[in-house]
């Protein structure tokens, strides 16, 4: 804790040697410096720890994907369009990468919002190309954090559709979350 105070104080002269241990995802060296990444909020650790997360997601050790994700919700703005367009070009490969849209929906932001409206609308509109990939329920959760109702009519939508309960489930919770004293939302 007081290294990455210490690391956290020198700022964006701290980057270099704390970009170079995400290279090396099972030290505690990594760990520590996601941890202070985190603190620093630097612009410039935006596309590390993007590669970071598309390293590890579906690795050893994804858990440490947390910190990364974290990290860039910390940076905030400045995370949002490298966020938006590394999603774009995994969504293109039909590649889902839960916590890089874990990050980006963690931003509440209007731009994050309105990429959020555009991949559900096209969702609902050709739910083919989504099948098998895709996973909805992850994706429009982040609409809880964005607090805009305005986004209740297309959530309807999307539980309207054939889902797992699972993925209704989690519809429903993010609904509630929209609009608490909604009466009967759930569709059990």
């Amino acid at each position: 804790s007081p290294v990455i105070a210490q690391l956290a104080q020198k700022g964006e002269a701290s980057l270099n040697p704390l970009h170079e241990p995400l290279e090396y995802e099972e030290s505690w060296s990594c760990y520590f410096a996601l941890e202070a990444l985190k603190e620093i909020r630097s612009d410039k650790s935006i596309p590390h720890l993007i590669q970071f997360i598309k390293k590890n997601e579906e690795g050893d050790y994804f858990e440490s994907c947390d910190e990364a994700l974290w990290a860039l919700q910390a940076i905030g703005k400045p995370a949002v369009e490298p966020l938006i367009a590394e999603l774009k070009r995994e969504f293109a490969n039909k590649n889902f990468l839960g916590y890089l849209v874990e990050a980006l929906t963690g931003i509440k932001d209007d731009t994050v919002y309105n990429f959020m409206i555009e991949i559900t609308r096209a969702y609902l509109k050709d739910r083919e190309e989504y099948e098998d990939w895709f996973e909805i329920d992850a994706f429009t959760y982040g609409f809880a954090e964005q607090g805009k109702k305005e986004a209740l009519p297309l959530l309807r939508q999307v539980l309207a559709v054939d889902l797992s309960k699972e993925e209704k489930r989690e519809i429903e919770s993010t609904i509630e979350a929209l609009e608490p004293n909604l009466a009967n939302v759930r569709t059990e």
